[in-house]
């Protein structure tokens, strides 16, 4: 930035024809990749922005894909179906009853894609059924 901000004093130049010459000269990291003029415009920009300080990173702080665990309504839809399920995996069978099926990852992410989501997956068309892995993930680390 002290090369861009003395090529225009001395200069006299523009901003983009002083970021020309200034990134000419800087070679990034051990590959030697050339800076270019449009990352330090960029960079400048943010510096201005920050009020004259180094902006912190900001990678990875956006979530990438919005869960469908972040609607609390799902969450304890799933939840309440997870506790009904497990006490009557339990339970034993009277006499006329019917065994209730052991509660597995393909049984509750079966139920998940078709009830709990359906309606959202059939309101937007972007959205995908979760996969066994998903279903597995929300029963072992979200839903525990």
């Amino acid at each position: 930035m002290c090369h861009w901000a003395a090529e225009r004093e001395k200069n006299g130049c523009g901003v983009t024809e002083a970021a020309e010459k200034a990134a000419g000269g800087v070679m990034l990291g051990e590959d030697g990749k050339q800076l270019t003029p449009r990352a330090l415009l960029g960079w400048l920009h943010d510096y201005v922005e920050a009020g004259g300080r180094i902006a912190p990173s900001r990678r990875g702080a956006h979530a990438k894909t919005e869960c469908f665990l972040d609607d609390i309504d799902l969450k304890k839809d799933a939840t309440a179906w997870l506790r009904v399920n497990v006490q009557a995996g339990r339970k034993k069978p009277t006499n006329n009853e019917h065994p209730v099926p052991p509660l597995n990852v393909r049984r509750f992410h079966k139920w998940v894609n078709e009830t709990l989501l359906k309606e959202t997956l059939e309101a937007d068309s972007r959205r995908k059924p979760i996969s066994e892995a998903t279903a597995c993930r929300w029963l072992h680390v979200r839903l525990a």
